[in-house]
């Protein structure tokens, strides 16, 4: 118990509290403030972030690679979770992700 109590005391001693205002800070975006869109790309996305599209038309790869990585962006690929939307698919998983 006494180990317990110590433990509790030493975390306590690493709180530093100011006299300032506390703030919502919505840590999902770069704003810091929520919006539906944001919280539409957690949900969907997992928290992964976008690349920015115009970062793919300047790679220098054939246009049928510039096309598939739009794709992929937009998330638009034929993956199996995307065909499942469309039609039966015996099995969801991920090829890649097994």
């Amino acid at each position: 118990m006494q180990q317990s109590w110590l433990e509790v005391v030493e975390l306590v001693a690493t709180i530093h509290l100011f006299n300032e205002e506390d703030e919502m800070v919505w840590n999902f975006n770069s704003s810091g403030v929520y919006s539906s869109q944001s919280l539409y790309k957690i949900i969907n996305f997992r928290g992964i972030k976008s690349i920015h599209v115009s970062t793919v038309w300047n790679i220098k790869v054939p246009p049928r690679v510039h096309f598939f990585l739009w794709l992929v962006i937009n998330n638009m690929s034929l993956a199996r979770d995307n065909l499942a939307k469309r039609r039966k698919v015996e099995d969801e998983n991920c090829l890649f992700c097994l």
